[in-house]
């Protein structure tokens, strides 16, 4: 590219991006409840977890694990997770973005972890009176590759203990069932 072509560019984004600026969507005000469980849910957090999959009997088999996540916001809006732990005996790490949508009007997901080769995009809404934030997300299955819907709820049980349950729903399944629950238990500062 050509210096008098570099110049021009510059020029060209000194005009644009006050315009683009100036299209901004008004920023969230955080002190809305909106926000609240997602400041709630910033620092450090202790997992216990209790992962049930069926055996080859087919019956529910429940396996215990643990692992640590930490949260930190940006701009108080948004809540980057990340997760180390354990799945299956196995070493796993999760990477995730919660937020609220103000257009759509719903709390809004990404995640992506050591299990799988795809990012799940999640959506849902908050329920005040239980406490509960539920998520979900229609994804496809780790092993199989096959479809799968996920619902996934977080109780806030109170300022130091949430309760997240993963409920999933395999391809030609009419039911949701239980897959994994995690109590976490936040760490003092």
């Amino acid at each position: 590219m050509s210096r008098a072509m570099c110049v021009g560019a510059a020029a060209g984004l000194m005009f644009l991006v006050p315009t683009l600026r100036a299209q901004d969507p008004k920023p969230a005000d955080t002190a809305q409840p909106q926000y609240k469980i997602l400041v709630q849910s910033e620092g450090e957090w202790d997992a216990d977890i209790t992962i049930t999959m069926p055996g080859p009997d087919g019956k529910a088999t429940p396996t215990k694990a643990k692992g640590v996540e930490t949260n930190r916001l940006i701009g108080g809006k948004w809540l980057i997770s990340d997760f180390k732990g354990e799945f299956g005996n196995m070493p796993f790490e999760g990477h995730g973005q919660n937020g609220y949508d103000a257009k759509k009007g719903k709390y809004v997901a990404t995640w992506v972890d050591t299990m799988s080769t795809h990012i799940d995009l999640m959506e849902g809404t908050y329920d005040e009176k239980t406490k509960t934030l539920t998520l979900n997300a229609d994804t496809e299955d780790p092993n199989s590759g096959k479809p799968l819907k996920l619902r996934l709820e977080t109780q806030f049980k109170d300022d130091v203990t949430r309760v997240f349950t993963e409920y999933v729903q395999p391809e030609g399944q009419k039911e949701f069932a239980k897959f994994m629950e995690i109590t976490y238990t936040k760490r003092k500062k």
